[in-house]
């Protein structure tokens, strides 16, 4: 009779075990540190010091150990069973940390990797716009007509690689300017950009089904534009402008108007003005010369040629004919650039010094 019992016991226990082998789990959380040695004492129970009636208590336990050795067995290897189950899951959880660092080394390398590939696609823009700005100048066996935007005498691709290296990824570019889609959507005509650059804001309005085009002298910027998929011509602004009389529905100029002397900027705006149709639209963004932080990013660009300040260019604005105007600041500096604001003087140095980096001209042209 016991011996069938301790053959049960020995059969369970080891189905215990191949339980272990096949899927360990943590009992770590489960157990206190004072588990196995309670454990321990209950394997073989004994008399505490100081108990009353040991000798009959002792006799009782000799007769309890015979009637339960086979329980004891059972017990006994259950607690070993668990033990090593503590161990395997001790194993397994430093076997997934080491998988987890080595994921996680994986995973940067990736990132790195992507980066790379991104930064030699822009590479391989650059170089296959540069060489069909080329083929395109010696086919028309002219180098086009002079801009009326001033020239800085840079080569075209020279200052596409510099908005490649400082104004900032194609992707980040668009997703700070898809905010303005909204506003050409009800636009009564086709937008124009002026100085559409790489293309970032056409491809914006393209997404948001917006109808537009854009325009820019930069013969290796227009290349890579149509490139992206978006109508860029090789136009020169002013130009292009004073054809469109009454023609367009919306215009936008993203940092351009920086690139201009004050008489050109006043000049662009009234040719804005008689280019729009009766409640059309003008988006201007310019760096805000009012913030010495964003005039960092003004100083940087050798082209750059007056830091228009907001008040005058809303002046200008309503001097050209925009009735409906308003100013929108953009793009926050950081808050661990600035200053910590602890009291009213620490607010006054921050708009100062660290005031928003943009701002955006809204303006529409009332029915005339």
């Amino acid at each position: 009779m016991v011996r069938n019992a301790g053959d049960r016991s020995e059969a369970l226990a080891e189905e215990i075990r191949q339980g272990i082998d096949e899927e360990p789990r943590s009992v770590g959380d489960a157990l206190s540190p004072g588990t196995w040695d309670r454990a321990e004492r209950f394997l073989v129970p004994s008399v505490e010091p100081g108990a009353s009636f040991p000798r009959m208590k002792k006799l009782l336990l000799r007769i309890l150990r015979v009637a339960t050795r086979s329980q004891g067995t059972f017990n006994a290897i259950v607690l070993d069973g668990s033990r090593d189950l503590e161990a395997a899951t001790a194993v397994l959880g430093r076997e997934s940390a080491r998988h987890s660092e080595a994921l996680s080394r994986i995973r940067e390398e990736s990132a790195r990797v992507k980066r790379e590939l991104e930064r030699i696609s822009h590479e391989y823009d650059i170089i296959h716009a540069r060489l069909s700005a080329a083929e395109g100048a010696r086919s028309s066996g002219s180098a086009g007509a002079a801009p009326s935007v001033p020239s800085s005498g840079l080569p075209d691709g020279f200052y596409l690689r510099f908005e490649e290296e400082f104004r900032g990824s194609e992707k980040s570019i668009r997703s700070r300017q898809s905010e303005y889609a909204d506003f050409f959507r009800a636009a009564p005509g086709i937008v124009l950009d002026s100085g559409c650059g790489r293309g970032e804001f056409l491809g914006v309005l393209k997404e948001a089904g917006v109808a537009s085009y854009g325009v820019d002298s930069n013969r290796v910027a227009v290349q890579m534009a149509r490139a992206r998929g978006v109508d860029a011509r090789d136009e020169d602004a002013f130009d292009h402008l004073r054809g469109m009389d009454g023609a367009l529905g919306g215009i936008s100029a993203l940092q351009f108007v920086e690139h201009l002397d004050p008489a050109s900027v006043y000049e662009f705006l009234g040719l804005c003005r008689k280019a729009l149709a009766p409640g059309g639209r003008l988006l201007l963004e310019p760096i805000n010369p009012d913030s010495l932080y964003a005039l960092r990013a003004y100083r940087l660009d050798p082209t750059h040629r007056w830091p228009v300040p907001a008040a005058t260019l809303d002046l200008m604005a309503r001097e050209a004919g925009f009735e409906e105007r308003k100013i929108r600041w953009l793009s926050p500096v950081p808050r661990e650039e600035a200053l910590e604001e602890t009291s009213e003087n620490d607010r006054k140095v921050n708009r100062w010094l660290f005031g928003p980096q943009d701002y955006a001209l809204l303006a529409m042209n009332l029915a005339r």
